[in-house]
């Protein structure tokens, strides 16, 4: 059998397509594996997450709840005369006061009532007008301005 060379020529391009193909489909695979892999990175998890992760314990620990049946309770009557503590800073002052609720809303109210005060005799004041202005003359240059 002969081959002529256009039959020889043809085979050795389908050949080299064949390498080219099969190249490419290796290539394309390594790359599929290595992005797959890619993108399984470990990545590990807190200690402080896996503690949280645990499961809740569904029994009932009867000593917590003895424990909240036996603590004190207060009534109405006696959380009326508990202190309650606030922090006043004078900001002038930087002095630094610490006092019950009910002492700084009165102080509160007095330095209400101070400033309300302030405001009222500023209101009452009343500010000079240009017809009760005392302008300062001087006789001589008046005089002299009148008799030219």
């Amino acid at each position: 059998m002969k081959f002529n060379t256009k039959t020889l020529q043809g085979l050795k391009r389908r050949q080299a397509l064949m390498y080219v193909m099969l190249f490419s489909l290796v290539t394309i695979v390594i790359w599929a594996v290595f992005s797959l892999f890619s993108s399984q990175k470990k990545v590990p998890i807190p200690p402080e997450l896996l503690k949280l992760a645990q499961p809740l314990n569904p029994n009932i620990d009867t000593q917590i709840i003895e424990k909240l049946e036996h603590k004190k309770e207060y009534t109405n009557s006696e959380l009326k005369n508990f202190p309650i503590y606030t922090v006043i800073v004078n900001t002038q002052t930087r002095d630094i006061n610490l006092v019950t609720i009910d002492k700084a809303e009165a102080q509160e109210e007095e330095k209400r009532q101070e400033q309300e005060k302030i405001r009222q005799e500023r209101l009452a004041t009343p500010k000079p007008t240009p017809s009760t202005e005392i302008i300062p003359v001087d006789l001589e240059t008046t005089k002299s301005a009148e008799s030219n």
